[in-house]
């Protein structure tokens, strides 16, 4: 059996960040998160290492692909429909589902599933700027 050829080079990277937004998602919620333990332990009142959890958390951040990627998924999902993003989520997310597996848990026939997930990455490409 065949893979199917996209008419888009950049496809199969769009699938790949539509995969991996979990993952970035959970990491940049993380970067935004500050420590509010005590440090207790450091002398004549200067913090070091992991006391300066303010400064360290500043200056953590994606990389500027990085984030472009994770805007570009959330501006999708905010106009998606939640059938859709049903979809999305059991495909590319959970990978639990193959795309006939998560049309029939989703009451539609293949044909529509496969062509809102083709829609959902075309828009996640026109907003990481590849379109």
């Amino acid at each position: 059996m065949s893979r199917p050829r996209y008419r888009y080079p950049w496809f199969g990277y769009v699938r790949e960040i539509v995969r991996r937004y979990p993952t970035m998602r959970s990491a940049a919620d993380e970067i935004k998160r500050v420590s509010t333990t005590a440090a207790y332990g450091h002398r004549g009142g200067r913090a070091s290492g992991t006391a300066r959890t303010t400064e360290q958390a500043a200056l953590r951040q994606l990389s500027d692909a990085e984030q472009a990627e994770l805007d570009a998924v959330e501006q999708a999902i905010s106009v998606s429909s939640p059938e859709t993003i049903e979809l999305v989520r059991l495909i590319f997310w959970q990978q639990s589902h193959t795309l006939h597996g998560a049309a029939l848990r989703q009451h539609m026939s293949y044909n529509s599933a496969r062509r809102r997930v083709h829609r959902f990455l075309i828009r996640v490409a026109k907003y990481r700027g590849l379109m």
